[in-house]
């Protein structure tokens, strides 16, 4: 059942002159009509759609946004917004939605990923951060992309904090995730990157270029530039600690990438080191 607003359906058919038997002529029976009106709800979007094409009017002015799809366009704005590193604008959208408002576990659980996210690369809550990150792992499956985010970033947090032991079950717990699904998601770039960190902190360069290399060959898949920056930043770092003549090259393509996606703070990065 499609949520709408069915005294706006009532007024569109009035100005168009049509009783609910005409309107539904051709298209369903009058009771779908008058229940649609009546009851604000329509059994199915095909219905609605010839409904509202008859009227000559657009889908979008009847149906009704639900506190759920008012979330769900919140975090496409925080993903959005962490995509390029705006971590404080991501945070303060966060703090506007209401975990109470949710119903449906799956987006629970990235709601319940970005807080831990931005708890741990902007508030600098560590703890607050794990606790939020092993919910997610509680309550999802290994195929799910929110499970994979979260043993990435719970890796990351030891990282931060010297723990490599810990840090190294989480990547391998990662990678073992990566090589047993096939996600098709893009997010999956930066878990290549996270764990790339990881491997260029333990001086294993070459296996975090590899890494990092897997992450540019999803992006050519998927036609993309999701992260990858961040891939090629990390790659020029590695070959500049290998010796390799060609970091200096790496670190501009890396830079002319931020600058496309529009991540001054991944410029701002490069030029730091660049100096």
């Amino acid at each position: 059942m499609i949520k709408v607003d069915g005294a706006l359906l009532k007024e569109y058919r009035k100005k168009k002159g049509l009783t609910q038997v005409q309107l539904a002529e051709g298209i369903c029976e009058q009771a779908t009509v008058s229940n649609i009106e009546n009851k604000n709800m329509s059994p199915g979007i095909n219905i609605l759609s010839a409904l509202c094409k008859k009227l000559n009017v657009e889908i979008s002015d009847i149906l009704v946004e639900t506190e759920e799809d008012k979330i769900r366009k919140k975090l496409s704005e925080i993903q959005s917004l962490n995509a390029v590193s705006k971590y404080k604008e991501s945070y303060e959208i966060l703090q506007t939605i209401d975990q109470k408002k949710v119903s449906n576990s799956d987006l629970l659980n990235q709601i319940l990923f970005y807080q831990g996210l931005l708890d741990h690369l902007y508030a600098k809550k560590e703890d607050a951060a794990l606790f939020y990150f092993n919910q997610v792992l509680e309550q999802t499956t290994e195929t799910d992309i929110h499970h994979l985010q979260a043993a990435a970033n719970v890796a990351m947090i030891y990282l931060a904090k010297g723990e490599l032991d810990f840090a190294k079950v989480y990547v391998e717990r990662t990678l073992k995730i990566l090589n047993d699904t096939d996600f098709d998601n893009l997010m999956v770039c930066i878990v290549y990157y996270n764990i790339a960190t990881y491997y260029s902190k333990i001086e294993n360069y070459e296996k975090a270029i590899q890494l990092c290399e897997k992450g540019i060959g999803y992006n050519k898949k998927h036609k993309s530039t999701h992260a990858l920056e961040y891939l090629l930043y990390e790659i020029a770092f590695c070959h500049k600690q290998l010796g390799e003549d060609d970091y200096l090259e790496r670190y501009m393509d890396a830079k002319k990438v931020a600058c496309f996606n529009g991540n001054d703070h991944a410029v701002k990065v490069i030029e730091n080191d660049l100096k």
